[in-house]
């Protein structure tokens, strides 16, 4: 499961200001770091080898991607992000691109 639930406590609520005061607490459920890594890889070319070969995780963060943070290519066309779990992610530009890329 890419998510668990975590206990935390605001530093401002553990300062008691009356003997009569109760603060709430929160167990909210947050993202397990190779969440997170996979959500960043999508942006970024990083790699975490546990991350990494979790493939069904991988796979979850490109449809979620997908669904709520798509991109588009310079072309308009959408961005498969299936493609860089699968290691079919090409990001050499072509045609225009590339000719622009090899004069800067």
């Amino acid at each position: 499961m890419p998510v668990a639930r975590e206990p935390i406590a605001a530093e401002a609520l553990l300062q008691p200001r009356s003997t009569s005061s109760a603060f709430p607490k929160a167990s909210p459920r947050v993202m397990h770091a190779e969440r997170t890594f996979w959500e960043k890889a999508m942006d970024d070319a990083g790699f975490a080898d546990k991350a990494f070969a979790d493939r069904q995780l991988a796979n979850a963060v490109a449809k979620h991607k997908s669904m709520f943070f798509a991109e588009k290519a310079a072309d308009r066309s959408p961005i498969d992000y299936a493609a860089a779990v699968d290691g079919h992610l090409v990001l050499t530009p072509s045609g225009d691109g590339l000719r622009a890329l090899s004069e800067d």
